[in-house]
């Protein structure tokens, strides 16, 4: 049991967590399932940015460090992620009528193939 606690930590187990197995329900959310997901994002696992990120801006009202990641998971080919980021833009989610942005939503490179 314990060996498997261990191997559940491991950097390489979290970086490589399926999108299934990063999905947390709301009603399930807790600081544990919380601190889960920034463990898998420092390890490098886009999809738990994107979740994370998705979480953090529009449910937890943490606007910068939520796009951050989201951010992050798009540069690495995320592409919900881009959609995202690129309707962000386009909404000027978070700020003012003037701070919508359709060009620069519109301009937000589209991620590569995978």
């Amino acid at each position: 049991m314990q060996r498997t606690k261990e191997l559940g930590k491991h950097e390489l187990v979290l970086k490589n967590a399926s999108r299934r197995g990063i999905a947390i329900k709301a009603e399930k959310w807790s600081e544990s399932s919380h601190r889960f997901l920034i463990s898998c994002c420092d390890a490098g696992n886009i999809h738990a940015c994107y979740f994370l990120g998705m979480i953090r801006f529009y449910c937890m009202n943490m606007r910068a460090s939520g796009a951050a990641l989201m951010a992050r998971a798009a540069l690495g080919s995320h592409a919900a992620a881009v959609f995202s980021l690129a309707v962000v833009r386009f909404n000027g989610s978070g700020g003012t009528a003037a701070s919508r942005n359709p060009r620069a939503a519109s301009s937000s490179p589209p991620a590569p193939p995978s």
